[in-house]
């Protein structure tokens, strides 16, 4: 070993190392330490020139996509969407005051009252026009089955066509309805709920919206009046029962308060909503919404051109080396 000499450490040199002698001037170690292959190093105009090579494939794949995307738009069947506007509906002055007359005799003798809250009345109202039961049944005494699924419905034969898969069932059919039809949307800070339907035919999307909300009130209403009608036979057997001057009175007291809410609850036909603004036929539909379908498929169909450049470029680039490696295994 020559005295005074430095030597560099095992391995490459790294960023910041020096190789050094004594008495010559340091040469420093670029980093990295092995440059990449030529072929290897990514440089923006040789992806200018890949992009400028295969231009016209890019274009024609973009044509393609931008035609198919106008046709789709073209093609798809139009959805209409019909909306109820709703506030949840006021019992009356009268009934509130009755309520809160009876309210006392009816505990003591053991009466529920129907419910004056009407935050948990919109609850219900909510619960219910989203319910299996309600759709079920509207779904039912409409038959809406064949013009729910009105491509497997042969119309003249009165049967569902043999196409291989079994006919539609009610179940998937209140599925679908609640998943991709009714759109229930309540607002709770102004109090309003936005009912919608969804449907191809303007006409039975705004019927369907007005009926249900029908339904609903109509619904919650008899609910209403047959808790009356049970606490009346409750109150005319207890008051048959007892001999106590003073329970008969309380008693006729709640019978009477019955009966009015009975005559109040039978007259309110917005038993639980309110209608603000009823739903009307839709003149413009808000599907297929065609120039946004156009733009993404012509940025997807963009996106799957410049990819498929790339590949192709790789692909040649590949067969290109291969030729060079075995015409220098040839030549050796």
């Amino acid at each position: 070993m020559v005295s005074g000499e430095q030597l560099p450490p095992a391995g490459p040199a790294g960023a910041g190392q020096s190789v050094s002698v004594s008495g010559q001037t340091p040469v420093y170690a670029t980093y990295p330490p092995y440059g990449l292959p030529p072929e290897d190093e990514i440089d923006l105009l040789d992806l200018w020139e890949v992009l400028s090579a295969y231009k016209w494939l890019i274009a024609l794949v973009l044509l393609v996509g931008i035609a198919g995307g106008v046709f789709y738009a073209q093609t798809a069947t139009p959805m209409y969407s019909a909306d109820v506007t709703l506030t949840a509906a006021d019992e009356g002055d009268a009934a509130a005051g009755l309520r809160a007359q009876l309210g006392g005799l009816a505990a003591m003798a053991g009466v529920s009252l129907p419910s004056g809250d009407k935050g948990n009345l919109t609850q219900r109202a909510l619960a219910t026009l989203k319910s299996r039961t309600l759709i079920e049944a509207f779904i039912t005494e409409k038959d809406l089955m064949p013009v729910l699924y009105a491509e497997r419905w042969d119309a003249e034969a009165k049967t569902w066509r043999d196409d291989g898969a079994p006919p539609p069932t009610l179940w998937r059919a209140v599925r679908g309805f609640q998943t991709g039809i009714l759109s229930v949307k309540p607002n709770n800070k102004n109090g309003v709920t936005s009912v919608a339907i969804e449907w191809r035919d303007p006409e039975q999307a705004a019927e369907w919206a007005n009926e249900l909300v029908r339904r609903v009130n109509r619904q919650l209403r008899d609910e209403a009046l047959a808790e009356t009608d049970r606490n009346l036979a409750y109150l005319e057997q207890q008051l048959n029962r007892t001999t106590l001057l003073d329970v008969q009175r309380a008693i006729s007291s709640l019978i009477e308060g019955q009966i009015k809410t009975r005559v109040l609850t039978q007259s309110r036909q917005e038993y639980a909503f309110r209608i603000i603004d009823p739903a009307v036929p839709p003149e413009q539909p808000i599907k297929p919404r065609k120039a946004q379908i156009v733009a993404v498929s012509g940025m997807v169909a963009l996106l799957i051109g410049i990819m498929f450049a790339f590949f192709l470029n790789f692909l040649g680039n590949a067969r290109r080396r291969l030729r060079e490696r075995r015409a220098q295994a040839g030549g050796a």
